[in-house]
C-alpha cells in the first residue's frame, strides 16, 4: 500500500472471515502463486507480505479498518498502484479477484513493457526480481514492502520522535519488517504441513496447552506439539571447509552447530536436537521436553523448569511420555531430522 499501512482488521470482519476460511485463502493464494514460476522463498516473501496487510485473511476484498486500504495489498486510492490496477483490468478484460490482483504484482515487476512497473519504477522492479533471485526471505519481503508497498512505516523511518502510537519511527518499521518475515516463515511452516495427507495441523498462536491431538501415535504428537515452537527453521545446512554447519532459530535465539566427521549431516542434526529439547524421567516415563525457554530461547538449568514449561500440555493429553529412554531418543532424533530437511523450504 503507497500511503498508509494498518492491516488491522474489525471484529465484524473477523466474525465474518472465520480461522478456515483463512486457511482456505492461504492455500488458494499460495497455489496460485506456484503457477507464476517463482522459488519457494519468493512466494513465502510475498504471503508473508499479504498475511500482515489483510490481518491474516488473505482475503482479496479484504477492507482497512480506519483507512481506503483494500485487497491483498491493501491498495491506497491515494497511490498509483489502484489506478494502475484499474488500468489493468480494463486492458486484460479482466474482473476484480484474487487472481487479478496477483497477476498485477507480477506484472508490475517482470513485465517490462507494464504501465505499473514503468510508474513504480523500473530499478524498483529490477531489486525485487534480485530479491526475488537470491533465495533470502528476509531481503524479499524488505524489498516488496519497500519497493511496491512503501508503508507509512517506511515513507516516515527517518523522522524523529515518536510516531501516533508512541513508538520511534525507525523502530515501527522495523517491528513492521519483522513481523512481515515471521509470517512469511509461518506460511513456509503451514505449507508443509498441508503436504502431510489428513496429519493434525496445530494452532501456531496456540500456548502448549491448546495443542490438541487427533491420534494416538507418539511421534506424530510431539511434532505437531515441536514444530510451532521450531519458529523458521534451519537457516543453513551446508557444508563449510570441511565441517557439516547448522544455524537454526529456535524462539528468539540463534542456535548454530557443526560437525566434522563421517555423518556429518546426521550429526549436526542430532546436535541441534540435543541443544533444544531434552528426554527427563518422570512418573515412570520418559519425556520429550524443550531444553530451552519457549519464548526468550534461553536454557532451563532444572528439569523441573522443562517439565513445567508443557507440564498443561503433557496434563491434557497433547504430548505423552515414552515407556524407555531408547524409544524418546529415537522419535526425537526423527522429528529434528523432518523439520530441517523436509519442513525448511530455505535450504
Amino acid at each position: 500500500m503507497e500511503m498508509l499501512a494498518n492491516s488491522n482488521v474489525t471484529e465484524k470482519q473477523k466474525a465474518k472471515y472465520g480461522k478456515q476460511k483463512n486457511e482456505d485463502n492461504r492455500r488458494a493464494v499460495e497455489a496460485y502463486l506456484r503457477t507464476k514460476d517463482l522459488e519457494d522463498t519468493a512466494i513465502f516473501g510475498i504471503m508473508g507480505v499479504i498475511d500482515k496487510e489483510t490481518g491474516g485473511s488473505f482475503d482479496y476484498q479484504q477492507k482497512q479498518y480506519d483507512g481506503p486500504g483494500y485487497g491483498l495489498f491493501q491498495l491506497d486510492p491515494g497511490g498509483d498502484h489502484v489506478n494502475q490496477y484499474n488500468r489493468f483490468l480494463t486492458k486484460a478484460g479482466k474482473q476484480d479477484s484474487m487472481e487479478a490482483q496477483l497477476d498485477y504484482f507480477i506484472d508490475s515487476i517482470f513485465n517490462e513493457k507494464s504501465e505499473a512497473l514503468i510508474s513504480n519504477g523500473a530499478g524498483n522492479a529490477r531489486e525485487i526480481r534480485k530479491a526475488f533471485n537470491s533465495g533470502d526471505v528476509n531481503r524479499i519481503v524488505a524489498e516488496v514492502t519497500n519497493r511496491w508497498e512503501r508503508p507509512r512505516d517506511y515513507i516516515d523511518r527517518e523522522k524523529e520522535g515518536l510516531n501516533k502510537h508512541g513508538i520511534e519511527y525507525d523502530l515501527a518499521y522495523q517491528n513492521n519488517i519483522f513481523e512481515r518475515t515471521q509470517r512469511a516463515n509461518q506460511a513456509a511452516i503451514s505449507s508443509g504441513l498441508d503436504k502431510i495427507p489428513g496429519k493434525f495441523k496445530p494452532d501456531f498462536t496456540s500456548t502448549p496447552a491448546q495443542v490438541r491431538p487427533e491420534t494416538e501415535n507418539k511421534y506424530a504428537l510431539h511434532f505437531d506439539f515441536v514444530l510451532p515452537i521450531w519458529q523458521g527453521g534451519t537457516k543453513s545446512l551446508e557444508e563449510r571447509d570441511g565441517r557439516f554447519d547448522v544455524e537454526a532459530k529456535f524462539a528468539r535465539n540463534k542456535i548454530r552447530q557443526g560437525a566434522g566427521d563421517g555423518k556429518k549431516a546426521d550429526k549436526a542434526l542430532d546436535l541441534i536436537a540435543n541443544d533444544t529439547t531434552q528426554i527427563t524421567e518422570r512418573d515412570g516415563k520418559f519425556w520429550i521436553l524443550p531444553s530451552r525457554n519457549l519464548e526468550t530461547g534461553e536454557k532451563f538449568t532444572t528439569d523441573e523448569e522443562a517439565y513445567s514449561a508443557i507440564g498443561p500440555a503433557i496434563r491434557d493429553g497433547s504430548v505423552v511420555g515414552y515407556d524407555s529412554r531408547e524409544e524418546a531418543q529415537n522419535d526425537q532424533k526423527t522429528i529434528f531430522k523432518k523439520l530441517m530437511k523436509e519442513y525448511n523450504p530455505f535450504t
